[in-house]
């Protein structure tokens, strides 16, 4: 397990209290007592101790990674208290953010006529942990800009503000067997920024990523899997990474069918293409889905709007899902 600690010239209850009502807000575990609170949630635990005057804040995660996501994201909600300036961070010898890895361009390449694979090298051994997200950020800063380093408190500094980077989120779609290189596939759109980005690479180029992040390789017994072209990767690699007796019943919406990528399976999945065109393409393979969902993971990712209606199909359905993890991985502008 991996901790950080802080101290806040705040009373326990004042400062935990608007902590403890977002936690729930988001549906994570609680537990309070006088002069302690522990709230539990995906990143880690987060333990508050103290008295009328001061708190101790005790951050707790199982990966580096997990830890520095936690804090930042604690650090961030304790800012918009404006409670930022109370706040004492144990100090840190660490130069480099616990969820960044600096690797290197070894390839990029058009696999078909709207993806591009970024094959990068480094080590990637913490996308190897069973609790590793499967997705990461891109770094892409102002130009000639430094990697993102720590602050004496732990916490990232963005050379030239957070707001200056861009900073997208890509799934990995292969991992390489000893965790020294990852694949990342990637939809083209002209004037996309990441696109644009992809122009003016070199190889042996060094880079950073923040990761891993987001969720981890779902496992369940039944899985429905729809997305578009901006899931392909995640889905795919989820298919790969399925056993014998999982069951998959997958629906990808893309531009054109050709882009469809090989992907390892066995006879219990199946994978259906749709036109992207049809905007309620995935929503209407959703609803035709769900009365066979009972006790099953679904994922669901596509486009904002889209993402939204899912989550009220599966309301309004009022069907025993079991596990789903809908999301947006784009907004139409």
């Amino acid at each position: 397990m991996e901790t950080h600690f802080a101290e806040i010239q705040v009373g326990h209850v004042a400062i935990s209290e608007p902590l403890i009502a977002i936690a729930k807000s988001n549906g994570f575990e609680v537990e309070s007592s006088e002069g302690k609170t522990v709230i539990t949630a995906q990143l880690g635990k987060v333990t508050f101790e103290g008295n009328d005057n001061y708190t101790h804040i005790t951050f707790s995660s199982e990966t580096k990674p997990q830890l520095q996501l936690f804090k930042e994201l604690y650090a961030s909600r304790i800012a918009s208290l404006d409670l930022e300036a109370e706040v004492k961070w144990d100090k840190t010898d660490a130069s480099t953010p616990l969820n960044q890895i600096r690797c290197q361009i070894s390839s990029c390449k058009e696999i078909s006529k709207n993806f591009s694979r970024l094959t990068l090298s480094g080590d990637f051994t913490t996308f190897v942990n069973p609790v590793a997200g499967l997705h990461f950020r891109f770094l892409i800063g102002p130009t000639d800009s430094k990697f993102p380093t720590l602050d004496e408190n732990g916490l990232t500094f963005w050379p030239g503000g957070l707001s200056k980077w861009h900073r997208p989120v890509f799934t990995v779609r292969k991992l390489g067997s000893s965790a020294e290189w990852i694949d990342v596939d990637i939809a083209l759109h002209s004037g996309g920024r990441t696109t644009e980005w992809l122009k003016d690479i070199k190889i042996g180029e060094n880079i950073a990523i923040n990761g891993p992040s987001g969720s981890k390789m779902p496992k369940a017994d039944k899985m429905f899997l729809l997305g578009d072209e901006t899931a392909m990767p995640a889905i795919l690699r989820i298919i790969d990474n399925t056993s014998a007796y999982e069951e998959v019943n997958a629906v990808l919406a893309l531009r054109d069918q050709e882009d469809l990528q090989p992907f390892t399976s066995n006879k219990k999945v199946t994978v259906e293409t749709i036109d992207m065109k049809e905007e309620q393409g995935l929503l209407n393979a959703l609803e035709n889905k769900i009365e066979f969902m009972s006790d099953s993971f679904l994922f669901f990712a596509a486009e904002r709007s889209q993402a939204t209606k899912a989550r009220e199909l599966i309301k309004a359905a009022n069907k025993s899902v079991g596990t789903s993890r809908i999301s947006a991985y784009w907004t139409r502008k």
